[in-house]
Formats: structure tokens, sequence, C-alpha cells
């Protein structure tokens, strides 16, 4: 068996294998068909895809005073994802999602918190997927 190949500099050059499967020293004897290349990739038929969901975050109350507690809740996560919160771009919470994909946290507004709208906002490690809830925080 007779093959052309393409040398390193770009070159066509003249290799000789041995009869067979297309391996130097691994002849397939006379009348042994070598095994035919496979025509298709295994299929994974019955697995089910992963329904991306929107994601939402709300909190229980829309307006509070500073030194009070504030609950931030979301939905449309995957079931067992890891889910951050940060509470005005600051990271504070990990929680994981619920069998439905959702996620409940508890946090507190500082006592210093500044008058005005605060953001809370729920990401995942693993996507870059979030959602933002706003509320605000109102002088004491």
């Amino acid at each position: 068996m007779e093959r052309y190949g393409v040398h390193r500099r770009g070159r066509l050059r003249h290799a000789r294998r041995d009869r067979g499967n297309g391996r130097r020293g691994h002849p397939v004897p006379d009348g042994t068909p070598a095994a035919p290349p496979p025509t298709s990739r295994p299929t994974e038929e019955g697995r089910e895809e992963p329904v991306r969901r929107d994601l939402t975050a709300t909190v229980a109350r829309a307006t509070l005073g500073p030194g009070t507690g504030q609950q931030v809740t979301g939905a449309g996560f995957e079931p067992g994802e890891i889910v951050l919160v940060s509470v005005d771009q600051d990271t504070r919470y990990q929680v994981v999602a619920d069998e439905q994909g959702g996620v409940v946290q508890d946090f507190p507004l500082y006592d210093g918190a500044f008058e005005g709208v605060h953001t809370v906002e729920l990401y995942t490690v693993s996507g870059g997927r979030r959602a933002v809830a706003e509320f605000g925080v109102r002088a004491p």
C-alpha cells in the first residue's frame, strides 16, 4: 500500500506503509478486512437538556431604615446551583438553589447605610447569569 503525505515544510513526500491496517508493523492477514472507520458518533438519546429559566430577584420590603434586616428571594436557578448574594456590589453570602431553583437570604442593613436606592444582586458562580432587585433606604 502506498500513501502520499505532506512533509513538514509543505512539500509532498512519498511514504510506503505495510499492507494492513495502515500502521507499520501491524499487518492484517489476507482475507481479514480492516475495521471500517466509524460513520457517526453515538447519540445521547433520552438525555434532557436543562431548561434555561429567566432569573428573578425580589426583596421583602421596598423601603426600610438603616440598621434593619432585609430578605432577598430568587427564582429560576438550576437546582443545586451555587448563587452569590451581593449587596451594593459587596458580595456577602453564598447560597445553594433548592430543588425548584429558588434561593432565600436574609441580610442586615448597616446602621450607616445612606439614604436612597440600594441594590441586591444574585449571580451564579459558573455562568455569569444574574438578577437584581432594588430597595430604598429612608432616613431614621
